[in-house]
């Protein structure tokens, strides 16, 4: 029996933040900077949030071809992904993640018929895996290799290796020891400045470094303590891997 048979609805995070297909691409930017979230559902009805018809992420906003703080003209209709996983609110939390996994996607959304009743994130699989006291190091979870960039690297260049690369964020080193990063919310908060901009004092130091033989729920714990999604996996003074948002998820799906 998996640790994670718990339905969907005992961790989705409810209410969920919603738009119409007619809302400004401006006020789409605020609400995620605002709330700190990373996407949006698309509804009918914002109010309701029935029934469900796309989602705008930073992802979405990031490939526009003009910045989304200066996107006077287009509308949600405009930059939304059509269409939504979405699973019943008794759907066990081990399958929600493996939907994350194979459609490589950090959002299901629960619904009960048409309505709009939560979402699931990377965040609410965190907390799962402290619940569950899960065991095993996070050596098991890591991803490699980890992008690293200088906190002296020029923005357009951060924004290119974020363009080109199938990550969400980047790991800034000093003299090879990781002191933040540099993720898609960065990159829509200052993607207005000019492209030579240094990353010192832009990018977040919001980064947990463990020992690769820390346990996934002691390091999730710690990650929950620093508001963070990621975890660098150490090895001695070396950076081993990095457990993100999809790591967690394949975790929770494969226990």
């Amino acid at each position: 029996m998996s640790r994670y048979d718990q339905p969907a609805s005992k961790y989705m995070r409810s209410p969920v933040r919603t738009v119409t297909v007619e809302t400004d691409v401006q006020s789409v930017f605020a609400l995620l900077n605002r709330y700190r979230i990373s996407g949006v559902a698309v509804s009918e009805e914002a109010s309701s949030g029935s029934p469900v018809v796309g989602v705008v992420t930073r992802t979405d906003l990031l490939q526009m071809d003009e910045p989304a703080h200066a996107a006077n003209a287009l509308s949600v209709r405009d930059v939304m992904t059509e269409g939504v996983i979405a699973v019943s609110a008794d759907t066990p939390l081990s399958e929600v993640a493996a939907t994350m996994v194979s459609d490589r996607i950090h959002r299901v959304f629960v619904v009960d018929g048409d309505r709009l009743a939560g979402v699931i994130t990377p965040h609410e699989l965190i907390r799962a895996v402290v619940d569950a006291r899960h065991p095993t190091p996070i050596s098991e979870y890591v991803t490699r290799p980890v992008l690293a960039i200088l906190p002296d690297t020029k923005l357009a260049t951060a924004l290119e290796h974020l363009s080109e690369s199938d990550v969400s964020g980047l790991v800034v080193v000093e003299e090879e020891w990781p002191i933040g990063v540099f993720t898609q919310r960065e990159a829509l908060a200052y993607g207005k400045l000019p492209g030579d901009t240094s990353l010192e004092g832009i990018f977040s130091p919001g980064l947990v470094c463990l020992a690769n033989s820390t346990s996934l729920h002691r390091a999730a714990t710690q990650a929950l303590a620093a508001h963070v999604k990621r975890i660098l996996a150490m090895d001695g003074c070396e950076v081993d891997g990095i457990v993100s948002g999809l790591d967690i998820a394949k975790a929770v799906a494969t226990d």
